[in-house]
C-alpha cells in the first residue's frame, strides 16, 4: 500500500448527530482513497540512486521500461544514457541506440558499451565530468559564503 501525494479530508464533526446514508458514504469514500494499491513510485534520480535487484530477465525487462521513460519524458539535451552491459546482452539493449539520448556527446562514447577496454575508458572519463562539475558546485558555494558578525548591545565589548 502506498500513502498517496494527495490528502482527502472530510470533517464528519459538523455533521455529529445526524445519521445520513450520505454522511456513511462520505466516510467511505475518505477511507477508499487514504492508501492505493500498486500505485507506481516516483524516483528523483537528481537526488538518490536507484538500484534494480533481482531476476536478471525481470531487471532487464524493468530497465527497458525505465529508459524507454526517461526518454519519452526528458528532452536528449538534459539525459544523455550510456548502457555498459556484457556482449550477451547486446541484443537485449541495442534497441536504445536509436535514442537521440543515446551515448555522451562530451567524452565522445556511444550509448552501448560492451567491451571491457571502452567501459574503462568511458567510465574514467565520466568520473572526471563528474569531478569537474563538483568543483564547480563547491567554488561557486564558496563565492556565495559571506562573513557575518552580529553585535549585542547588552553586553558591549572593550577593547584592551
Amino acid at each position: 500500500m502506498t500513502i498517496p501525494s494527495y490528502s482527502v479530508k472530510f470533517q464528519d464533526d459538523e455533521f455529529a448527530g445526524d445519521d445520513d446514508e450520505l454522511l456513511e458514504e462520505a466516510r467511505q469514500v475518505v477511507n477508499g482513497f487514504y492508501s492505493l494499491a500498486d500505485m507506481p513510485l516516483t524516483v528523483n534520480l537528481m537526488n538518490a540512486h536507484l538500484g534494480l535487484v533481482g531476476e536478471k530477465s525481470l531487471i532487464r525487462s524493468e530497465l527497458c521500461s525505465l529508459i524507454a521513460q526517461i526518454c519519452f519524458l526528458h528532452s536528449y539535451h538534459d539525459v544523455e544514457i550510456i548502457l555498459v552491459t556484457d556482449a550477451e546482452d547486446r541484443e537485449v539493449f541495442d534497441w536504445t541506440t536509436w535514442y537521440p539520448h543515446s551515448g555522451i556527446s562530451a567524452i565522445n562514447v556511444s550509448g552501448l558499451i560492451t567491451s571491457e577496454n571502452h567501459r574503462d575508458m568511458a567510465l574514467g572519463a565520466l568520473t572526471q565530468i563528474l569531478k569537474d562539475r563538483q568543483m564547480k558546485r563547491d567554488e561557486r558555494k564558496k563565492e556565495s559564503l559571506y562573513l557575518r558578525t552580529t553585535w549585542s548591545s547588552s553586553s558591549p565589548r572593550r577593547w584592551s
